[in-house]
């Protein structure tokens, strides 16, 4: 199996093609949509039946042949596939014997064990014509520059040189990751090293001037404080957030700092490529078109405007198909309707975040991470911080040594925390070492430590 796809301009005008399929599908009318999810879901049935043998068995126990499955409506009477699931698939039975997977990735294991995934050729080519749908959205132009601070992978190691400063051991340089209108997009990756040295990137991107920068918005928003004391500016049209929660309070700070807009893009590695904001910002569009969304809350599926755990059928990777998987993350449902944009692809309005990063209340209720980061840093003006709950009533909370607590403060946050739990509480404040808290490639904000 190869480590990567193989990039080739073959791969780049099979994109520029579907991008154009794409473009026309993001606007389709809510029948249409539905219509096209029933008919991709048919074909996926089809196939897992004949040559996915996970779901060949599935189906014989349940009692189902392909053509119960009629379309979107049907999808209940198949039933979830977990990460656990994933894990035990020792003899890749998920796995297709009739698509090879060109691609392999492992997830970064955040909310436990990790689990591997083969991606086929399809999916890559549509993650790719998603990945350029989304910079159309926000505006993108053949001529702009799109940088990415690109968080290491896991196990990197950087290059420690003899005056004892950490610097990246790769080169920035303009790779053709995809194209638009039959050209490539200039595309940079400033690798960010660990512990990361913000002065350095905050110099490299004020050097790129680029029009869209790619970043984990906690992190941007350390560059901009760099770049402001440096006395740095960039004309970016867009800061687009990605992999991390993105709280109002730092969507404020991005906003002003850079004075750009700030995007939302979301996705997973199981799922790939789930949405994005489009440049109004009424919510973050799902990919419909390329893969079924359900958002569960005990067994069934929530009204607009409420929340629960978002399931996702990936309808474009033969190799490995996910059907009814639950991707661990809580999601709220916006009104429906049809946007600004032209766009009746259903909307998120929030990502709260991992179901286990959530709080648990002293009656079991969960209280989601970007509700508590949110208020934390809003209420009381708190960077980079941490909390570990070790008990339905003891947390730690875990701040840089630079950061100022005020007394009011911190009996601030404790009387937060025992309105979240629902009873008193015991807060220990920890001072961890520079860095350690936002140094590792995708810091947690919340942890539950406790059954």
């Amino acid at each position: 199996m190869k480590l990567d796809f193989p990039k080739s301009w073959a791969h780049y005008a099979g994109v520029t093609v579907g991008l154009a399929s794409a473009m026309r599908s993001y606007r389709f009318s809510v029948q249409d949509l539905r219509k096209l999810q029933d008919e991709k879901l048919r074909r996926l049935v089809r196939h897992v039946n004949l040559f996915v043998p996970y779901y060949k068995s599935a189906f014989k126990r349940s009692g189902l042949v392909p053509e119960d499955i009629k379309g979107v409506a049907d999808l209940k009477k198949l039933p979830f596939l977990t990460k656990e699931d994933i894990r035990r698939d020792v003899n890749g039975d998920l796995r297709s014997r009739g698509a090879l997977p060109e691609f392999a990735k492992v997830t970064s294991g955040t909310t436990g064990a990790s689990v591997g995934i083969a991606y086929s050729r399809e999916f890559i080519t549509v993650r790719d014509c998603l990945y350029l749908r989304r910079l159309m959205n926000f505006g993108l132009k053949p001529w702009d520059k799109v940088v990415t601070v690109w968080d290491p992978p896991r196990g990197w190691r950087t290059r420690i040189d003899k005056d004892g400063s950490v610097r990246s051991t790769t080169q920035l340089a303009e790779v053709p990751f995809a194209t638009f209108l039959g050209r490539p997009i200039p595309q940079v990756k400033v690798l960010r090293s660990i512990p990361s040295d913000v002065e350095m990137e905050a110099a490299r991107l004020a050097a790129l001037n680029p029009s869209f920068i790619f970043c984990r918005p906690s992190h941007l928003r350390r560059i901009g404080v760099a770049m402001r004391s440096g006395g740095q500016e960039i004309a970016a049209k867009g800061l687009i957030c990605t992999n991390e929660i993105l709280t109002d309070s730092c969507a404020k700070e991005l906003e002003v700092g850079f004075k750009a807009k700030t995007l939302r893009m979301y996705g997973s590695t199981e799922a790939g490529s789930i949405g994005a904001d489009c440049r109004f910002k009424t919510g973050i569009h799902l990919n419909e078109d390329y893969t079924i969304f359900e958002v569960i809350r005990d067994g069934e599926q929530v009204a607009p405007g409420e929340s629960g755990e978002l399931v996702v059928t990936q309808l474009h990777n033969p190799s490995m198909p996910l059907i009814r998987y639950p991707v661990g993350d809580l999601v709220e449902l916006a009104e429906e309707g049809t946007c600004p944009c032209g766009s009746n692809l259903r909307r998120l309005r929030s990502v709260h975040g991992k179901a286990v990063d959530c709080l648990l209340g002293y009656d079991g209720a969960r209280v989601s991470p970007l509700q508590v980061a949110d208020a934390i840093e809003s209420g009381f003006g708190l960077r980079d911080f941490q909390i570990i709950q070790t008990e339905p009533t003891r947390f730690r909370l875990r701040v840089s040594p630079g950061s100022a607590l005020p007394k009011d403060a911190l009996e601030g946050i404790v009387e937060y925390l025992a309105s979240v739990v629902g009873a008193h509480v015991y807060l220990t404040v920890e001072a961890r070492p520079e860095g350690e808290l936002w140094s590792k490639a995708r810091p947690l904000v919340i942890l539950t430590n406790h059954a």
